[in-house]
């Protein structure tokens, strides 16, 4: 088996032979080469546009796929970045129509940003309530040093003619009361 080029009247040809295992004749086969040219050029020409279509059915899913599920998570991602910078809106969803993955993935930010929203504004409320505390506690400080001075001046009277009675008779009912004056008082000035 084997094959050779032959110029037949000024025309190129191919001749392929080959001996028959069945019944032991050569085969022989004359191809014109014009024709083989031809019908490579009708292959490449298919192959060609097997290719083109090929490619346009890529950057048509490509363009697809940007659009439905790279946009939709670049989006998010520029949402997450805004609240990391406090340049977030907190009344703002993300409208989703979609079921699939990234309709689920929109919703959960959403529920995201509710709880976020929830937190922030129960940080603000702590914050005010602190305020509110520490204004009470200086007020709280300023008023028991207000009565403090204003009890203990009437206790340390009170405490002084205790004093001044224990040094006079008395009966022992009246030592007694004289006692629990004197505790009572000298308990409010500790």
């Amino acid at each position: 088996s084997g094959s050779f080029e032959w110029k037949i009247s000024n025309k190129d040809y191919i001749v392929v032979y080959e001996k028959s295992q069945l019944t032991g004749w050569t085969l022989v086969n004359l191809i014109s080469k014009a024709s083989i040219a031809k019908k490579t050029q009708v292959i490449n020409q298919a192959m060609a546009l097997v290719f083109l279509f090929s490619l346009g059915l890529a950057i048509l899913i490509s363009f697809l796929f940007t659009k439905n599920f790279i946009a939709p998570i670049k989006h998010l991602t520029e949402q997450f970045v805004k609240i990391k910078n406090d340049d977030f809106d907190m009344t703002t969803r993300i409208e989703s129509n979609s079921k699939d993955e990234i309709g689920e993935l929109n919703e959960w930010f959403n529920k995201f940003v509710d709880i976020l929203a929830e937190t922030k504004r129960g940080h603000v409320e702590l914050q005010e309530a602190k305020e509110a505390a520490e204004i009470a506690n200086v007020l709280k400080g300023e008023f028991l040093a207000n009565v403090s001075h204003e009890i203990r001046t009437p206790i340390n009277a009170i405490i002084g003619i205790g004093d001044i009675l224990n040094g006079t008779e008395l009966s022992e009912m009246q030592r007694k009361y004289l006692g629990y004056m004197d505790s009572a008082a000298t308990n409010l000035l500790a």
